[in-house]
């Protein structure tokens, strides 16, 4: 394994935590709570995509080839914290990504946030239609629903907004990970505990990872990526382009990153109210959701004797 004259992830003194999933299930909530404790030392940016194969990221900059110098590069304001975070929900879905973490950080620890996966779908299409994936306009969640029943193609293969359905089936994607990984490496924490009890949570993750939950006892718990509904298109689409220029202006290692970031997160707070108003929880029909949860019934008796609940 080269390291390109660093030690390797497991013997240089650091501990590591990865979230690895799943995609709107409160990562960021997670990620942003972490990050936060004065002893996490949160990666420059939450998704380093560092780990991915080409049929979860077509060009992440930099990818695992053996060589981990530049992932320890996104971990630059260290300050002292021996907990080194990062969150890519994405992984979860890549027996290849398990293999490859498993081989370059041997004693890292995962956790992975699993969430009702109707309302998770319901969610992921509000954002896609939000940011463009379907073009200029949006199927409809009824025939977004159908496209993906249809699809032929197995999920790897597919564009990213057309896996959600299946990837809300988590007990094959939680499985690949005990094996890699053994049970007691991988921590699960259901969304809905995460949202209505957030300092239990956190004390559980903090006692998974080794940090000193007392942090989060007098902690202000906000949630990160709430259900939100855009106002107005074009204005958001401007200001994404300018979120994403600043962001192409410096490699993902620069130490400006942190920075960036700070600025970014800042803009937000100010922009997101005359982009965004709250939307309601779900938008989908009573016959779709009563179809999907029969889609989903099967995987929640397995993913239930998977946990053992």
């Amino acid at each position: 394994m080269r390291t390109s004259g660093s030690q390797a992830p497991g013997t240089d003194g650091n501990r590591y935590l990865i979230i690895a999933g799943a995609y709107k299930s409160g990562t960021t909530s997670l990620y942003t709570w972490l990050k936060h404790h004065p002893q996490v030392c949160a990666a420059a940016q939450k998704e380093t995509w560092f780990f991915s194969p080409r049929e979860l990221h077509p060009n992440p900059t930099p990818r695992y080839d053996g060589d981990l110098a530049p992932y320890l590069g996104l971990f630059r304001d260290t300050g002292g914290a021996r907990l080194r975070v990062e969150g890519t929900p994405f992984y979860l879905y890549s027996a290849q990504t398990a293999a490859w973490i498993n081989q370059a950080l041997p004693q890292l620890r995962i956790v992975v946030i699993l969430g009702d996966p109707v309302w998770r779908l319901d969610s992921w299409y509000r954002m896609a239609a939000t940011y463009g994936y379907f073009g200029e306009t949006p199927p409809g969640l009824e025939r977004y629903l159908r496209l993906m029943r249809e699809d032929p193609r197995p999920p790897e293969q597919r564009p990213p907004h057309l896996r959600c359905l299946e990837h809300g089936r988590y007990s094959a994607y939680l499985q690949q990970y005990f094996e890699v990984f053994g049970r007691e490496r991988v921590e699960v924490v259901w969304f809905e505990e995460l949202a209505r009890r957030p300092l239990q949570a956190m004390q559980r993750v903090c006692g998974f990872a080794g940090l000193d939950p007392g942090f989060y006892e007098d902690y202000a718990f906000e949630a990160q990526h709430r259900a939100l509904e855009l106002k107005r298109r074009q204005a958001f689409l401007f200001y994404v382009g300018i979120k994403n220029g600043l962001r192409a202006m410096l490699p993902a290692q620069h130490p400006g990153r942190q920075l960036l970031r700070r600025v970014r997160e800042s803009l937000d707070w100010l922009v997101f109210p005359y982009l965004f108003r709250d939307a309601e929880r779900m938008a989908m029909s009573q016959s779709m959701e009563r179809e999907l949860r029969a889609y989903y019934a099967a995987d929640a008796l397995e993913l239930e004797s998977l946990l053992g609940e």
